[in-house]
């Protein structure tokens, strides 16, 4: 337990960063599980290239926000790209 004021301010804003870290991250689980099945044959809502704009920006934002490094964010939609190509 924080006993500083400014300890204690630090954990809140973990607490809310740490939120929203994983609400960007469940948005990028969910790309990939929608991407998996486009590529193993199954419908989804989505067109392919509505899905990958969609996914561009998530990991381009996700990137921005430092949720993920900018290196993977471009990896990611490298291999994705070459999965909806197929």
């Amino acid at each position: 337990m924080a006993h500083l004021k400014s300890s204690k301010k630090r954990e809140r804003r973990t607490k809310r960063r740490t939120k929203i870290n994983n609400q960007w991250r469940t948005k990028i689980q969910e790309l990939k599980k929608k991407i998996r099945r486009l590529d193993e044959g199954k419908e989804i809502e989505e067109s392919p290239t509505e899905l990958m704009e969609t996914a561009q920006k998530t990991l381009d934002k996700a990137a921005q926000k430092g949720v993920i490094h900018k290196n993977k964010a471009a990896r990611l939609k490298s291999r994705w790209s070459k999965k909806l190509q197929k």
